[in-house]
């Protein structure tokens, strides 16, 4: 038997252009910091002609990278960065000079220039995943209105069983619980990077801060989880089950029961936030990996990160549009006890 090639299972090198909000960050760091080095008109015309380059082959240039040769998103990030630059602008003998000036400045200040980008990059993703949750906020209220005159059975060990209320105070929970996940990202993402000293800066605290980022995302994806899981508790049927609300039809159909709604998009928010989880504990697992001042894996938390913010916003923005908004009560055959 032929065992698979490589090729043949199209896996291999990771290119870095699967990271463009950093690469992007990056790239907008290095040109900032350099305009500051001289004043000399020929190099400030030379560094415009070669970041006006870069910017105009950005994605070409981070094909040219894989990880392989990249080695972890980290402090060599800025100095090969700008090789890559060069090489792809032709390597002109009359720029060679410029070169050397500006490789001999990230030589010195690399550390500071990618935890800049690295905090940006942060800033800009936290934005994105923050708009998308706002969206879902919204829609929560929606349904809120949609279920006021609709009562349901309250399941406490707290209460009384029997007793019922409206289930628009359900959702009232569930929007107040997405928002206080937004209230923690936010408080979050702005502890990072505000006190960083461009004088000290070192990966083991920045790595730390990142981690308690991505612990507020990771708030944000149990509530996801938890919302995702009672729908389909609440969903269940048709012929047992709560039957309190129907779920649109993403998935149905089934050849052995007629009428059941695969809970799909409920399911693929567990998947995510399974992910989430994972990869906070691997971003714990890096930073307790560096021994004294030394950051070995600190490419693995950044990218982790982005990881986790493009899920959570990608499955926010899916599990809102395609669930949420169709969620409608269920009349016939309810469940009340």
């Amino acid at each position: 038997m032929e065992l698979p090639t490589q090729s043949s299972l199209n896996i291999g090198p990771r290119k870095l252009l699967d990271y463009p909000e950093y690469f992007h960050r990056l790239l907008r760091c290095l040109e900032t910091s350099i305009s500051s080095i001289s004043t000399d008109p020929v190099f400030l015309q030379q560094q415009l002609e070669l970041f006006e380059h870069a910017k105009a082959n950005e994605k070409a240039i981070l094909l040219s990278l894989t990880e392989d040769v990249f080695g972890n998103l980290g402090e060599e990030s800025p100095r090969i960065l700008l090789e890559h630059i060069f090489i792809s602008f032709g390597a002109q003998c009359s720029h060679e000079q410029t070169f050397k000036i500006i490789a001999a400045y990230i030589r010195q200040f690399s550390i500071q220039i990618d935890l800049q980008a690295r905090a940006l990059c942060v800033d800009d993703l936290q934005n994105l995943l923050l708009e998308e949750t706002k969206h879902m906020s919204d829609t929560l209220n929606m349904l809120s209105k949609r279920f006021e005159k609709i009562d349901g059975p309250i399941r406490s060990h707290l209460m009384e069983a029997g007793k019922t209320a409206s289930l628009s105070k359900t959702f009232d929970i569930y929007a107040a619980g997405v928002r206080q996940s937004m209230q923690m990202i936010r408080q979050a993402s702005k502890s990072y990077g505000a006190n960083c000293d461009p004088y000290q800066c070192d990966y083991l605290n920045d790595s730390c801060t990142l981690l308690c980022v991505h612990a507020s995302m990771q708030s944000l994806s149990t509530q996801l989880w938890r919302l995702a899981s009672d729908l389909r508790l609440r969903a269940t049927g048709p012929r047992g089950g709560f039957k309190e609300i129907i779920l649109p039809a993403v998935a149905p159909g089934s050849s052995i029961m007629p009428g059941k709604l695969n809970p799909v998009m409920a399911e693929m928010v567990y998947s995510t936030s399974d992910q989430v989880d994972a990869n906070h504990a691997s971003m714990s697992m890096a930073i307790k990996s560096g021994w004294l001042e030394s950051a070995a894996s600190s490419g693995i938390i950044l990218r982790n990160f982005i990881e986790s913010s493009r899920l959570l916003r990608r499955t926010i923005r899916s599990f809102t549009d395609k669930c949420l908004v169709g969620v409608v009560p269920n009349t016939k055959n309810r469940v009340i006890s």
